[in-house]
């Protein structure tokens, strides 16, 4: 249905512009086209009198040119975005592995220190009993009312 519509816009079109261009005169003209010149004047535009002319032919040549130098760089862009994409992809990757082993490597200190906490307690603990068995047995009181420190041999 759009295209008959279309199909008869265009026809009107061309008819509109068909009557608004006058074919020139040629024979008015004092120039004779047959004959060859030395000028190196470029040759008259031909005449428009339809809509598939030959000038009209140059058109679709400059728009395909325009077209390709278009369609190349829109590819130029999507290449170039692409390679972009991968090279953050890579980024990640990389941030991804070295994220991963600062997190082992947290872990891993993570652990150590519970480690050392844990050996600093049990040193605390046998610190203290060695405190309290030194002074329930190392403090021994003689006869003259002096204190002498014994140092027992158990640990």
């Amino acid at each position: 249905m759009l295209s008959n519509n279309n199909g008869k816009s265009l026809n009107k079109e061309n008819s509109q512009r068909d009557r608004l261009i006058k074919p020139i005169d040629l024979s008015s003209t004092s120039t004779d086209i047959s004959s060859p010149t030395n000028d190196q004047t470029p040759p008259p535009p031909p005449i428009l009198s339809t809509p598939s002319s030959s000038s009209s032919s140059a058109l679709p040549t400059a728009a395909s040119l325009n077209y390709f130098h278009i369609k190349n760089m829109i590819e130029l862009t999507v290449e170039s975005a692409r390679l972009r994409e991968k090279q953050l992809e890579n980024e990640i990757v990389d941030l991804r592995n070295e994220l991963t082993k600062e997190q082992g490597s947290r872990q891993k200190l993570e652990q150590d220190i519970l480690e050392l906490r844990r050996i600093r307690n049990v040193l605390i603990k046998k610190l203290k009993r060695l405190n309290r068995s030194s002074s329930a047995t190392g403090n021994c009181s003689n006869s003259n009312g002096d204190t002498k420190n014994e140092i027992s041999s158990s640990s």
